[in-house]
């Protein structure tokens, strides 16, 4: 994707998936599922609220109840769910055993409380569609302009800079 950094200069960002399709996803469910109000569900610039809502209406009860569940644990005054996807590129990409090691390690460093960690720190950005399009709104290397409604992307597909997807 073409998009312009913090600093202003343009460059490419390859974002896997799981991030631009997954984070937006899960807030938009959660949203719906708890009850709140949230904001509309954004794709590579694109609403695809219609899209969400169908593919949320084919979720089984059973995995809706599991869901509304844990709506006790958030603040009363929650108003939208705030779902942040990491990523960064990795000299292990495409290497599972590497990952499963590192994720098995850092997870239980992580549960036993001797790691506070702020991905940031280490080079990894945030996910965030809304920046995104703010970004391709003002970028003249974006080659088409945010549209509503459902349909293709709507951003210049880049080569992949072999990111891995966390979060």
């Amino acid at each position: 994707m073409t998009w312009r950094g913090s600093d202003g200069t343009p460059g490419w960002k390859f974002v896997p998936r799981a991030i631009w399709m997954g984070v937006e996803w899960w807030r938009y469910a959660l949203n719906n599922i708890w009850y709140l109000p949230g904001r509309a569900p954004l794709l590579r610039g694109n609403n695809v609220e219609a899209r969400f809502r169908e593919a949320l209406s084919n979720l089984p009860q059973k995995e809706r109840r599991r869901l509304k569940y844990y709506r006790a644990f958030t603040a009363d005054d929650l108003q939208d769910v705030g779902l942040l996807g990491f990523y960064a590129a990795a000299e292990t990409d495409g290497d599972k055993a590497a990952h499963r090691r590192l994720l098995h390690g850092f997870s239980g460093l992580l549960h036993d409380g001797r790691v506070d960690f702020e991905p940031e720190s280490i080079g990894m950005e945030a996910y965030d569609s809304t920046l995104l399009i703010s970004r391709m709104k003002t970028s003249p290397k974006t080659s088409v302009a945010p549209k509503e409604g459902a349909g293709g992307g709507t951003l210049d597909q880049g080569a992949s800079d072999g990111a891995v997807a966390g979060g």
